[in-house]
């Protein structure tokens, strides 16, 4: 398999032949998407949203938007979550190794490896931060971390569960007089003057229904303290979360207008507690009254997270537009920085500076992964991503695999898609999907299959453009200068286990061209 097909792309990095006029020689760039953000958090005129793999902050008095990364001082790249603590002026960055990271006063970077150092049997994974004064609460797959954010050093590690069975926790909550823990199997609750609190026998579980026993509340995502009330939110599996309540005791509770949706948030602002659903951001008073509930931002949209700041302003970390700022008299823009759309990457091709990034794929069987991350491409020190929301000739379309620019005609840019068929893009603009009516290519002739699929793309010195049509009956077909098509049907090459099906193409300085697929070049 060619080396192209290998690299699994969590970040693209680009060296300075992409752009030497802006890096210096030698200096690297990093390039990183930051739709997908998971986690907000306000820290004084700051918000700081992170998506998987980037950290950006929007400095709410002069409008800028900066990004951080390795190359500004980060420890790591996938991060896990974030939370800012007024009380010490520290932010606090969790990544998904375990790694911390807090930057003091918004500047100095302090790097924490305590947990990651630590040999830990299982899942080691940090779920959620919980800030209580100078503290720390870290919601691990293991247990609760206690951070003193002030010293910068780890106080304590809770064990909770029944038994000798540490249960992972998702969210911690404190009502100031005990810290109450959701996890895997239950609600439990701990007294925060309890010197062992630290042994998982000083837990008490806190069943929502003591006699249950099928189907009972056990998953807890979620867990805020709210007007004197503790918020449990237990996850029962897709678009289906009850959320209970407990003062003295426990209840169903019934604020929640469509009570089964999946919450992927709680968190409390003020006098406010802020939901984020599946389909929106639902905002509550103190009487439970809910007076907002924020959904038309965006038709594709998945909130992640959100914060109330001063100003009522709402500030969205959703996982596929960005962040966004939602004004109270419902106006909004999505904040990000320029980078590409996700951090795919299969293929990439060059000319003139201006680089063409394919993200789709296909797994180990070369079944189609269904990727509709759509194009990339990054021109002038800006990304641009080409989709169907913005481009609707690419509607249905999927795994982009293969990308070859025009040698002698740079602006003229071909994709081949896994299923899909063959794309040309014409000075950044679609213009033409290439098929059986309209070229000689074919779908494949596999039974229980109607898709045409690219195997490889590249031009020749004479400016034809050679196609592998992987799992056809005519493999080869080019396509000259002058529009004509012409299909070749390459001799013992069967259709047997899959030997019809070709990964990519090169030719050699002798113009031959060399078809490389699964069992034969």
């Amino acid at each position: 398999m060619n080396l192209k097909y290998k690299i699994a792309c969590f970040i693209l990095l680009l060296s300075s032949i992409v752009h030497s006029q802006d890096i210096p020689i030698g200096q690297w760039r990093i390039h990183l998407p930051y739709y997908n953000t998971i986690a907000v958090t306000e820290a004084k005129n700051r918000i700081y949203c992170a998506s998987n793999l980037g950290l950006f902050f929007y400095d709410k008095s002069d409008n800028r938007v900066e990004k951080l990364s390795k190359i500004s001082g980060l420890s790591d790249l996938q991060i896990s979550t974030i939370k800012y603590n007024p009380t010490v002026d520290k932010l606090m960055i969790c990544y998904t190794n375990t790694n911390i990271d807090i930057i003091v006063g918004g500047k100095q970077i302090v790097n924490m490896t305590d947990i990651l150092r630590k040999n830990i049997p299982g899942l080691k994974m940090i779920n959620r931060i919980s800030i209580s004064g100078n503290l720390a609460y870290l919601s691990c797959s293991f247990g609760i971390v206690v951070i003193n954010m002030a010293e910068m050093v780890v106080t304590d590690t809770y064990y909770v569960g029944l038994g000798t069975q540490n249960r992972q926790i998702n969210d911690v909550c404190s009502d100031g007089i005990n810290l109450w823990a959701a996890t895997d199997s239950g609600v439990y609750r701990g007294s925060l003057n309890d010197p062992f609190l630290h042994f998982n026998s000083q837990w008490t579980l806190m069943p929502i229904y003591p006699n249950c026993t099928t189907n009972c509340p056990d998953t807890f995502n979620h867990i805020v303290y709210f007007n004197n009330k503790i918020f449990a939110n237990c996850y029962f599996g897709y678009n289906n979360d009850t959320t209970y309540t407990f003062d003295t005791a426990w209840n169903n509770n019934t604020i929640y207008y469509q009570q089964n949706q999946n919450r992927k948030d709680f968190e409390v602002s003020g006098n406010n507690l802020i939901i984020a659903d599946l389909f929106g951001v639902a905002v509550f008073n103190t009487s439970f009254n809910r007076y907002r509930y924020v959904f038309d931002y965006s038709n594709t949209k998945q909130p992640f997270q959100a914060i109330l700041d001063k100003d009522n302003i709402l500030w969205i970390a959703d996982n596929v537009v960005g962040l966004v700022r939602y004004t109270p008299d419902n106006k909004y823009e999505k904040i990000y920085p320029n980078g590409p759309g996700t951090n795919a990457c299969w293929e990439m091709d060059i000319q003139n500076n201006n680089l063409w990034v394919m993200p789709g794929g296909y797994n180990s069987s070369h079944a189609p992964s269904f990727n509709q991350d759509g194009i990339f491409t990054f021109q002038n020190s800006t990304w641009t991503t080409f989709k169907s929301d913005n481009t609707p000739q690419l509607a249905g379309a999927h795994d982009f695999v293969h990308v070859a620019i025009n040698p002698t005609n740079p602006s003229q840019v071909f994709m081949g898609s896994w299923g899909s068929g063959l794309f040309e893009f014409d000075n950044n603009i679609f213009h033409t999907q290439y098929n059986t009516s309209n070229s000689s290519l074919q779908n494949t002739s596999l039974s229980n299959d109607n898709g045409l699929y690219i195997g490889g793309l590249t031009f020749d010195s004479a400016g034809n453009l050679w196609v592998c049509n992987s799992r056809a009956n005519n493999m080869l077909d080019v396509k000259t200068p002058g529009g004509t098509w012409y299909s070749y049907f390459i001799p013992n090459w069967n259709n047997n286990d899959g030997q019809k099906e070709t990964e990519n193409m090169v030719i050699d300085q002798s113009n031959q061209i060399w078809e490389i697929g699964r069992a034969h070049v």
